[in-house]
């Protein structure tokens, strides 16, 4: 049986809600703007979180890194603190990140 484009698109909605998940370049951008306006720092999140991104999928830690990216999206400028949980879980998970 074939299955429709429409009907797969449907099931996705339904299995992974309606919001598209942040991109590293959406959550970057936001905690780049946390006090300062230095072009160095949103560049460094950029090169750091697609090799976090990489690795987190290179290591079969989608899940983990989907936890991290939520709260980084819900905490903005308090993530360094209120991320530590979420953070630690993903470095355990693909044997550290860059800024461990």
């Amino acid at each position: 049986m074939r299955t429709s484009k429409r009907a797969f698109c449907l099931l996705a909605v339904v299995m992974f809600g309606c919001e598209e998940p942040p991109t590293i370049e959406q959550i970057c951008e936001r905690i780049s703007s946390c006090g300062t306006t230095d072009a160095a720092v949103l560049e460094e999140c950029l090169e750091e979180g697609n090799l976090v991104y990489e690795s987190a999928y290179d290591n079969g830690c989608e899940s983990e890194l989907e936890d991290y990216l939520d709260c980084l999206d819900s905490e903005e400028c308090g993530w360094w603190t209120e991320c530590e949980d979420e953070r630690e879980d993903l470095a355990v998970c693909v044997g550290g990140l860059p800024a461990d």
